[in-house]
């Protein structure tokens, strides 16, 4: 299974320059956790909900007492400040599994997906999109579980699928 059959086609990217309660209302409004954020074309890091959610953390407390202070996103942070610059990035030609691997790896939600040749994104894949896989496989809902026999032996899980498929799941 490729990663281009997976992965979020229609990316939604986010500036360096945009304001973080900008970012903040885009997720809420999408329904997502991860933002790729993009200046020029290219990949330039990643904003997560995480991200968001410890600015305002370290916004609610003062520095010099530790008193809480203020609540909520001040208009004036970007999100360039905020967002996470090492990003794990995945070609979409990529097996599946190697998703996997990246995201158990390095603990990550989210990978970006970019074309092999430039930062350019053409997707994203998190780890709910890899739960779909895996409820769909598990459900027989492709090809009654042949494609997940064959990633649970991939995975060494080869016994795991035996008493699966023998219990009629």
């Amino acid at each position: 299974m490729k990663v281009s059959g997976t992965m979020t086609k229609e990316v939604v990217v986010v500036d360096p320059e945009s304001s973080l309660v900008e970012a903040s209302q885009l997720m809420s409004d999408l329904g997502c956790r991860h933002l790729p954020v993009v200046q020029d074309g290219e990949l330039v890091g990643l904003l997560s909900d995480r991200d968001i959610q410890r600015a305002v953390q370290v916004a609610m407390v003062d520095p010099e007492d530790q008193r809480p202070v203020a609540f909520g996103l001040e208009q004036n942070w970007q999100v360039k400040d905020y967002m996470s610059l090492e990003v794990e990035t995945i070609e979409p030609q990529a097996e599946l599994i190697d998703v996997v691997n990246c995201i158990v790896d390095h603990k990550v939600g989210a990978v970006v997906v970019t074309e092999a040749s430039s930062k350019k994104v053409v997707g994203i894949i998190t780890e709910t999109d890899l739960l779909v896989v895996l409820k769909r496989l598990l459900l027989h809902e492709d090809d009654g579980g042949l494609h997940f026999n064959k990633l649970a032996i991939k995975l060494g899980l080869g016994k795991v699928a035996d008493l699966l498929s023998q219990s009629g799941i």
